[in-house]
């Protein structure tokens, strides 16, 4: 199932690639907020990945053009995913690309920091072409990824909820903390088995979608800091390597919050 539409995707991370490294521009276009802005490549490449996927006829919302498109099936483009650390020179960004199907993931393509996962629901995840699963650690042995601050004034998670929740995690965990920055990398690490959480914020389908499908098919659960599971218009994401992680960041979340 999908096979048409993943050869499809796949020829859109193509296109990405090639017009990444033809553009590569840091050329600021538009300001959204103080230090979240797109780029000339951002609109480049997903004018470009648009271009491929119309011969679909399926419905497209990228985070640069066509942000408010809804239809319950429609592919979802983030052009370059980090784009604050892709203007600093920092590595750690990608391109996310995710096909929903009844405002559920079901397929899913990233390049996150240069490495690539595909997703397809019920066929599991890989990673540069290796089948990959969640890992088996928890909060006091593993990694847990964390999203940035905030330039936003009415974040339904301010800035000193996030410090709060750092502190907790600093002070009631041995493993440890990382804020990379994209959540394409955040995602993909978990699903990876690399780290065995990831907190997100704030945030909209094109970050989260194509990553969430990932951690789940590689064994792993998503839900938003309330307790839900996860969907398309949740406002914030934690995927764990398991509901027993999942269990130990919603303890912390607790205190942090409280």
């Amino acid at each position: 199932m999908y096979e048409a539409e993943l050869n499809l995707a796949r020829r859109a991370l193509a296109t990405y690639q090639r017009v990444y490294a033809e553009t590569g521009s840091i050329a600021i276009t538009r300001q959204k907020l103080p230090a979240d802005f797109a780029t000339e490549s951002d609109e480049a490449i997903e004018a470009a990945v648009t271009e491929v996927l119309r011969e679909s006829g399926i419905p497209i919302q990228g985070e640069e053009a066509s942000a408010h498109e809804s239809s319950s099936t429609r592919w979802i483009i983030d052009p370059i995913d980090g784009t604050f650390n892709f203007a600093m020179g920092i590595p750690l960004h990608g391109f996310i690309l995710c096909l929903v199907s009844e405002d559920q993931p079901v397929l899913g393509v990233m390049n996150a920091a240069g490495e690539i996962l595909e997703t397809v629901a019920g066929q599991g995840t890989t990673l540069d072409g290796t089948r990959v699963q969640t890992s088996s650690s928890d909060v006091a042995t593993g990694t847990v990824n964390v999203g940035d601050f905030t330039t936003a004034s009415d974040s339904r998670y301010p800035n000193d909820l996030r410090s709060r929740m750092l502190h907790v995690l600093g002070t009631n965990t041995s493993g440890r903390i990382r804020m990379v920055g994209s959540a394409a990398v955040d995602l993909a690490w978990v699903a990876a088995g690399r780290s065995v959480a990831s907190i997100i914020y704030s945030n909209h389908p094109w970050d989260t979608a194509a990553g969430v499908l990932a951690v789940r098919e590689s064994g792993g659960v998503a839900y938003d800091l309330e307790g839900n599971s996860w969907s398309l218009g949740s406002t914030s994401t934690l995927t764990a390597a398991s509901d027993a992680v999942a269990d130990q960041i919603f303890a912390l979340a607790d205190l942090a919050f409280s």
